[in-house]
């Protein structure tokens, strides 16, 4: 089951081709842009950040069933510019990598995983 992902499919798979190529500044601005996006998971709110968001980037609707309500207000403002916040990569296009050293890759993963989390804005 995803959540977050399911708004932003474009961003989660470059985070990982980012990942996977060697370019971890990158990598790194996607994962500090995306980790607050993902911590709205652990939220009672939870559904409604997921659809507002998954609005946002044309992937459905925010409307939710009861008794659930649309979120409104300073919060629904405030989920919006966290996931308006991405950062701009210029990227050409994945290039598929054989090769890959999977114990610089974990390594990386590892960083990525306990990088700091960026304050809330």
């Amino acid at each position: 089951m995803a959540g977050l992902v399911n708004a932003f499919p474009e961003e989660t798979v470059l985070l990982w081709d980012l990942a996977t190529r060697g370019k971890y500044e990158d990598a790194l601005r996607i994962y500090r842009w995306f980790t607050p996006l993902l911590h709205l998971d652990t939220h009672p709110k939870l559904v409604q950040y997921i659809k507002l968001a998954m609005s946002e980037t044309g992937m459905g609707s925010e409307m939710v069933r009861t008794p659930r309500l649309p979120l409104v207000g300073q919060e629904r403002e405030e989920i919006l510019a966290i996931a308006s916040d991405k950062p701009k990569i210029d990227l050409q296009p994945v290039e598929i990598q054989v090769d890959l050293n999977t114990e610089r890759f974990y390594k990386m993963f590892v960083d990525l995983l306990t990088a700091p989390t960026p304050p809330k804005p």
